[in-house]
């Protein structure tokens, strides 16, 4: 019975890593990679949510343009880094 809550956990920490690309309503997309611990620096998680952008638009044939990335540290919550971009 003590595996089904450390598998649960498991189960959210991978979710939460996980990378993904999202539209916006206005046409844009957004990267957002988050880190598994809270001294993880927010610069390669930046580098990898921007890789995650040109895969993105490599695989529909255009190139990256991004608008914007920003970086949050870790204040109360895992570091994130989020890249919005457009195929052009």
């Amino acid at each position: 019975m003590k595996i089904l809550p450390l598998a649960v956990v498991v189960i959210l920490a991978a979710c939460a890593t996980k990378p993904g690309v999202v539209q916006s309503p206005d046409g844009t997309f957004t990267a957002m990679r988050r880190g598994t611990g809270l001294a993880d620096p927010t610069g390669p998680l930046r580098i990898q949510a921007q890789k995650d952008a040109e895969a993105y638009c490599q695989a529909r044939g255009k190139p990256v343009r991004v608008l914007r990335s920003r970086e949050i540290p870790s204040i109360g919550h895992w570091p994130e880094a989020e890249i919005t971009f457009v195929c052009d």
